[in-house]
């Protein structure tokens, strides 16, 4: 094998990647000389770029120039069919002509093969030791447009070394790299670019993480195109965290993208706040017997993390200062006596936002530890935390979060019962429940305007009991998509919501025990009833379930052919303005299936009743009581009623039912 060196010279067009940029034709070559000197063949081939100014840079005309110093790796393939790197010789300024337009670029190559691959990689410093493109070195930047420039603004060409194995005599470089130009605002319009530390942009594949000093931007970053979805994420300079998530984005590869995005305050990083509205407000945490001292702390604005005592009373002496607490107790209620629980309280009005996983984070061995815990292990974790406060605040951009996914028995119960002042529930983005967890959450907090979204799928017994009981501004419910009911879950969960105006749509057809037990009563502004579609029923599945709800014009068709003890028992009793009953086409009653069913419906005229045989009084106790004094009663031909409130009124017209 014979070895062979050429030293080949050539001037290389790089290309500007703005948004009117595109990738630039390399004018015709002007001028073409080889010649040779022992086994090395010198070939000097000279490119020029289009006649426009610029630096090196990427500047507002999208022009990429030459500099001094900068290198070009060559990739080939030698006669061992091996994958070769070759770097070019620095450039001088002698190599450098027409205000940067051209160069004369120097590479040795051995053993090129003829007619092998040859790729250019411009800056060298993104060719990887292999001669792949050195993708990896994108993942940490420093934001700046120089750097950028310099080091990591990428330039490919791919072809074939010719037949005489000499480098192509021209070429033309094409950009592989978007670029965004990033400007920050936080989510009250504030521009916060020159406070941003760290910047990081994530498709899910790949990561770039801009680590700067805080000051004026923009914050630049190179990166592969972009066709889906992106997370940005911030740090500023006095250690807050902000999170954006877009959808759908697509950044080609030779452009420049000038992008404002407004951040949220990413709260995962935020420990458990109170933050003062009034000057001077106190809050205090009631330690609940089993907590060992010293594993509660807090931390009033930049001070120091301190041992927490229930004897703790913290001022919050200034509008805008706030105390922070963590903890690493894995629950706040001892079992015994049932009144020993943890509870904050303020004596002023306060803002609580940050992310309670703080309290059940063991911060001794990570002070983070918090950031990534979506666990819960003990019963009744936060039992109370947080009940008959009306001081505590919902903060306009900063929720409490509650982000567990893996909840326990009881762990939420009543942890805001009678919080007058909360207008905005934390998110809830578990999706398998457990016995008890959200029961009374919420009770009492008459204030609370919007729901969160409830997506599990997976319920418990009792899971969302007396949920918003008496949550009288709320005027829509979540959807509630479970499809597998467990025993007494949706009991009371919305009784005495006096704005309620909307139901949730209740899509099982197979029920549970007590599963809609009072999930309405007293909902005075309902107008429309949520279809009820199911066919299997279930003891006291439906007990008083619209009760009291004055503004329920029309029933929901009731399906079921077969019934369980008590399942109707008072299910529309005192809706005045009820006028005509959903047909009841099971033909066999259970013990007090229609017990007090439309009691005190007084508008209540129409009534179609398919139940056959001897109708014993016992399984429809006034169930009629107080209905229209005329009306007209649907029965089978075969079926025996008695006259009066637990039969069929006394002065209503009786026809026996023809199937249609």
């Amino acid at each position: 094998m014979v070895s062979m060196k050429k030293h080949s010279i050539i001037a290389l067009m790089l290309l500007g990647v703005i948004s009117l940029g595109c990738v630039k034709e390399i004018p015709e070559q002007v001028g073409n000389d080889e010649s040779q000197v022992g086994n090395d063949v010198i070939v000097t081939t000279t490119i020029t770029l289009p006649d426009t100014p610029g630096t090196k840079a990427l500047t507002a005309a999208g022009v990429k120039t030459f500099a001094v110093g900068d290198r070009v790796a060559i990739v080939y393939t030698n006669t061992a069919d091996a994958t070769v790197k070759a770097v070019s010789e620095p450039l001088a300024a002698g190599d450098i002509r027409d205000e940067g337009k051209t160069a004369v670029l120097t590479v040795t190559l051995t053993d090129p093969k003829a007619s092998g691959a040859v790729s250019y990689i411009y800056p060298a410093a993104m060719a990887a030791a292999d001669g792949s493109v050195n993708y990896a070195a994108l993942s940490v930047q420093d934001g700046t447009l120089a750097t950028l420039a310099n080091n990591l603004d990428l330039a490919v060409f791919d072809g074939n070394l010719t037949g005489e194995a000499a480098l192509p005599t021209s070429v033309t470089l094409t950009n592989r790299l978007a670029i965004g130009e990033f400007t920050v605002k936080d989510d009250g319009s504030n521009d916060i670019t020159s406070t941003i530390t760290s910047f990081t942009v994530s498709d899910g594949t790949d990561t770039y993480t801009v680590s700067r000093v805080s000051g004026p931007g923009p914050i630049y970053v190179a990166m592969k195109p972009v066709s889906g979805d992106l997370r940005l994420t911030a740090i500023d300079s006095g250690g807050e965290h902000y999170i954006k998530d877009v959808t759908a984005k697509t950044l080609d590869a030779n452009k420049m993208y000038p992008i404002g995005v407004t951040m949220a305050f990413d709260l995962r990083f935020t420990p458990l706040t109170f933050e003062a509205i009034t000057a001077g407000a106190q809050v205090s945490f009631k330690l609940p017997s089993n907590t060992e001292t010293g594993t509660v702390q807090y931390k009033l604005n930049d001070g120091a993390w301190t041992a927490c005592t229930s004897e703790t009373a913290i001022t919050i002496a200034n509008v805008g200062d706030k105390v922070q607490f963590r903890g690493k107790n894995s629950t706040y209620f001892v079992n015994t006596p049932s009144s020993d629980y943890g509870h904050f309280s303020a004596t002023a009005d306060c803002y609580l936002y940050g992310n309670i996983m703080s309290l059940v984070s063991d911060y001794t061995t990570d002070e983070n530890a918090f950031v990534s815990n979506v666990t819960l292990t003990s019963e009744i974790t936060f039992y109370r935390l947080f009940e008959k406060n009306p001081n505590i605040k919902s903060h306009a951009s900063k929720p409490l979060m509650l982000p567990a996914t893996t909840l326990t028995a009881g762990c939420y119960e009543e942890l805001f019962y009678r919080c007058t002042g909360l207008t905005t529930a934390p998110a809830l983005p578990a999706t398998t429940l457990a016995d008890d967890c959200y029961c009374f959450m919420f009770c009492g907090c008459t204030s609370l305007t919007t729901a969160p979204d409830l997506p599990a799928t997976t319920l418990a017994p009792s899971c969302y009991k007396q949920m918003f009981m008496g949550c009288t501004g709320l005027t829509t419910a979540p959807d509630l998509p479970a499809t597998t009911l467990a025993d007494c879950c949706y009991d009371y969960m919305f009784a005495d919501c006096t704005s309620l105006i909307t139901a949730p749509d209740l899509p099982a057809t197979t029920l549970a025990y007590g599963c809609y037990e009072y999930m309405f009563f007293g909902c005075t502004e309902l107008t429309t009833a949520p279809a009820l579609p199911a066919t299997t029923l279930a003891d006291d599945c439906y007990y008083y379930m619209f009760c009291g709800c004055t503004s329920l014009t029309t029933a929901p068709d009731l399906p079921a052919t077969t019934l369980a003890d008590d399942c109707y028992n008072s299910m529309f009793s005192g809706c005045t303005e009820l006028t005509t009953a959903p047909v009841l086409p099971a033909t066999t009653l259970t013990d007090h299936c229609y017990e007090y069913m439309f009691y005190g419906c007084t508008k209540l005229s129409s009534i179609t009743c398919l139940a056959e045989g001897y109708i014993d009084s016992n399984k429809c106790n006034n169930w009629v009581y107080g209905v229209a004094y005329t009306g007209n009663f649907t029965r089978a031909a075969n079926s025996y009623w008695d006259r009066g409130t637990s039969g069929i009124p006394h002065d209503w017209t009786v026809v026996n039912y023809v199937a249609p």
